[in-house]
């Protein structure tokens, strides 16, 4: 079973720098929350230089994979990497705070079923990523994520981020906006 408290929390955020700083005051809400836990944030190559806008308790972690571009054929050999790099400390809670999921996000919640695994939204991976994860991978998508956030398609991307922290916490809270503070 997941313990309550979470001691190994992953974010997978393969999109864009907007939508990282978009994270930040859920992101925040969640460190405020759960100090103790180890929170990691998963992004591509070049999005960890925006670390210095980030709460200094987060350990960034980059995969060397664009799953918005790169099929999992194409991508197996650094997934492998990225995998048992996180087998060697496996996360307890593995969050997908984007509204668009991707194939990357499914390979790492699908290898490790013992977590707690959230997804924002219903939002499916492409049906040709899908097909080429299971055919590639043997990794079906469908049901990977047993929590899913309802996303309001009326709210702005940031207020859903803190839909999603609401759910993991259990409780609803304060709604801050992004603000981007340059050093």
């Amino acid at each position: 079973s997941v313990p309550q408290t979470p001691k190994n929390i992953l974010y997978v955020r393969a999109d864009s720098f907007g939508d990282l700083i978009l994270f930040t005051p859920a992101l925040s809400r969640l460190i405020k929350a759960w100090p103790a836990a180890r929170h990691t944030l998963l992004v591509r190559p070049g999005y960890d230089s925006l670390k210095p806008l980030f709460p200094a308790e987060i350990d960034w972690k980059t995969a060397a994979i664009n799953p918005f571009k790169d099929t999992p054929a194409a991508a197996r050999a650094a997934l492998q990497t990225l995998l048992a790099e996180l087998e060697a400390n496996p996360p307890d809670l593995i969050v997908a705070a984007t509204l668009s999921r991707t194939w990357l996000e499914v390979a790492i919640a699908a290898r490790f079923p013992h977590a707690r695994r959230v997804a924002l939204g219903h939002g499916a991976v492409d049906p040709l990523f899908a097909m080429a994860l299971e055919l590639e991978l043997g990794v079906k998508s469908s049901g990977v994520f047993p929590e899913v956030v309802e996303a309001d398609v009326a709210a702005l991307d940031w207020e859903n981020n803190h839909r999603i922290a609401d759910h993991l916490l259990g409780r609803k809270g304060e709604r801050t906006a992004p603000v981007l503070s340059l050093p």
